[in-house]
């Protein structure tokens, strides 16, 4: 109730700053107060913030209190962990606005592949991979299906040619055209399809109770077999721009020992 009073008649306060509450040899006055609660706030919720405030400032009071009555002088001596803490934060504010300015951020596919082929034993796959592209055709004209299957499993551009106009007249979209890259597992939950076994290039259709699946097989990957780039290429990014930045402000350090040794600015007795 003192708070809520206290809070209430802001507006006539004046150069007057009483007490709202005391732990020892130490006060904590209206303004500091005031000042934790927000202006904003009603009547009802700077009462409770207040309260609240109060409360946590006598605890913890309370604790610094027996703290330092129980630690030795050594232990409260922080000066010198504060001042080391502070130039860690200096040096680290003044690296990051180094790496900012100068750290070149543009890594290009030469880069990365160059980093893959280096560092392959780091980039090995843990599991087989395959990546597939396929259509979802929902039809029962068995005739046209049985074209189309024809048409799929044919090298012949034009029999693929005529696929393509078939499943455009039938509203069907293929997956990413480039191809998706998945475990073996996955490619057996997506669709109706066994893929133990799998070769690239390969061609198949398979059905379920609904749906028709034309499905071609890109590329396969055996499990400790490099992973394809396309996979790891943002790890790789990472990994070069990290070791970039470290470059970088090594160098700085370097640079500015050098400079200052040279102009005498440092020295040893």
């Amino acid at each position: 109730m003192f708070a809520m009073s206290l809070l209430a008649c802001s507006s006539d306060r004046g150069t007057e700053d009483p007490v709202v509450a005391h732990a020892y040899d130490n006060v904590l006055t209206w303004s500091e107060l005031r000042r934790m609660v927000p202006v904003d706030a009603s009547t009802e919720d700077s009462t409770a913030m207040a309260n609240d405030i109060i409360t946590s400032w006598l605890r913890k009071e309370v604790l610094l209190h027996h703290a330092e009555l129980n630690l030795s002088e050594e232990d409260l001596d922080f000066e010198e962990r504060l001042r080391n803490y502070r130039n860690s934060l200096v040096i680290y504010a003044f690296e990051d606005a180094i790496v900012r300015e100068k750290l070149d951020t543009l890594v290009d596919r030469q880069q990365l592949e160059l980093h893959l082929q280096e560092h392959a034993e780091d980039f090995r796959l843990k599991e087989d991979l395959v990546r597939v592209k396929w259509s979802k055709v929902r039809s029962s004209e068995v005739d046209r299906l049985r074209r189309a299957r024809k048409w799929f499993e044919s090298d012949d551009p034009e029999d693929l040619h005529e696929l393509e106009l078939w499943m455009a007249e039938q509203g069907v979209s293929s997956t990413d055209p480039q191809g998706q890259w998945m475990s073996r597992e996955r490619l057996d939950m997506e669709l109706p399809f066994n893929g133990s076994g799998v070769k690239a290039g390969q061609r198949v259709v398979v059905s379920d109770s609904v749906d028709h699946y034309f499905v071609e097989v890109m590329d396969v990957r055996p499990m400790d077999s490099l992973a394809p780039l396309e996979l790891v290429h943002q790890d790789i990014r990472a990994i070069v721009l990290n070791q970039r930045k470290l470059a970088l402000v090594q160098g700085m350090h370097d640079d500015l020992f050098e400079k200052a040794l040279t102009n005498g600015e440092i020295g040893t007795p």
